[in-house]
């Protein structure tokens, strides 16, 4: 089985997020039984440099899959074109609804019938949350709204990573019988029970971290606000690219105004090798995000054996009850409030054992088998629905 996929960034990119990850994953995973051929851009997110020791324009393996890295001069329609008409495939796989480059302009030649006849498969990778959605509301609604009434996604099959992302899906395409489930596939990363041991034992001020893209999106403004309520020492950490600076900008405003208990430090970009061992220095993760279709970032905390505190707009649900996190209304600012406060009061042993925790439940998800059955049997079913 050949999947001829199109995403705006790949490997060796990381800045972007969470989209990068979930193919990455998926390819280790399933490169072995599936021919993974991707097209992406020749650059990183915000980088205005191509990759270095790579072959531009042309087919590279990286890893388990065939990567063609794309020059901004090589995304026009016949372009695209020539690319997918000369590889042998048999799904045709987008990972995105909005990206003009990596998924309109190859709905608009499908449409206009200048594409192989090959079926479809297009993963939202949740921008259809209520949050994403939120964010210029007006354009995204205008453009949905076109969309829908010349057909350009008729016919496609949908992935959901959640029955969540399903129901977002359904909501804004009208698609019922088109939406199939297949959760993102996590990287395994395990921090040791002794790193976890080592860095709980130490009784200095509280640590906070953030670590995502800094954007409306991730809502660190609310993050600067929920601390502003805290009278007790602490320290936030704010790791990430910048990607819209008037936010940051106003989140600097926020940061100048917090009380002296609390200390703001920005530490720039992380690699994605470095997240993990990052996290395990730390004793919580605070991501109030507005929408993840999935949220790796939230896993690879989980994994660091550090407890969470994110917004109910994830997949991560009933984290409370788990003993590993919190999942919380972004309308209930006062139990942020309160969750931190005990935190931060919480007997050490308590908060180990809170850790370690969080670290098996990130192993159990990890070692998941029924989730690489259900991305397998995406694949298979679209290919048999196709003849």
């Amino acid at each position: 089985m050949i999947v001829l996929t199109f995403i705006k960034y790949y490997l060796p990119g990381y800045k972007s997020g969470g989209p990068v990850r979930s193919l990455a994953n998926m390819v280790e995973k399933m490169g072995d039984e599936i021919d993974f051929k991707i097209v992406t851009h020749d650059r990183d997110f915000l980088e205005n440099e191509p990759y270095q020791k790579i072959v531009l324009n042309e087919w590279n393996s990286v890893g388990k899959a065939q990567v063609y890295y794309a020059s901004p001069g090589n995304m026009k329609l016949k372009s695209w074109q020539k690319i997918i008409k000369k590889t042998p495939h048999d799904i045709l796989y987008l990972n995105s609804f909005f990206d003009f480059n990596f998924t309109i302009k190859l709905l608009i030649l499908r449409k206009m019938g200048k594409l192989p006849a090959k079926a479809v498969i297009l993963a939202p990778r949740g921008e259809f949350s209520r949050g994403a959605l939120s964010i210029k509301k007006w354009k995204k609604k205008l453009y949905i709204y076109l969309a829908n009434m010349f057909g350009i996604y008729d016919n496609v099959i949908w992935q959901a990573s959640s029955e969540y992302e399903a129901n977002d899906i359904k909501n804004v395409t009208n698609q019922k019988g088109n939406v199939k489930i297949a959760p993102n596939l996590p990287e395994k990363v395990i921090v040791q029970k002794e790193i976890i041991e080592e860095n709980s034992s130490k009784s200095g001020i509280f640590r906070i971290i953030f670590l995502s893209r800094i954007s409306p999106k991730k809502n660190i403004d609310f993050a600067l606000k929920i601390l502003s309520k805290i009278k007790d020492p602490l320290i936030f950490d704010v790791y990430g690219i910048i990607d819209d600076e008037r936010y940051w900008d106003y989140c600097c405003f926020l940061i100048k105004n917090l009380p002296e208990n609390i200390s703001v430090h920005y530490k720039g970009e992380v690699v994605h090798s470095e997240v993990v061992p990052l996290m395990a220095n730390y004793d919580l993760f605070l991501f109030p995000t507005r929408g993840e279709n999935y949220g790796h970032v939230i896993l690879e905390a989980l994994s660091a054996g550090l407890p969470v505190l994110i917004s109910d707009q994830t997949p991560w649900k009933n984290l409370q009850e788990k003993g590993v996190g919190w999942d919380l209304s972004l309308q209930n600012k006062d139990e942020f409030v309160r969750i931190i406060k005990e935190e931060i009061n919480m007997h050490l042993s308590k908060r180990l054992a809170k850790r370690l925790l969080a670290r098996d439940y990130a192993t159990k998800i990890q070692n998941d088998t029924e989730v690489v059955a259900q991305n397998r049997k995406l694949f298979l079913n679209t290919i048999k629905a196709s003849y």
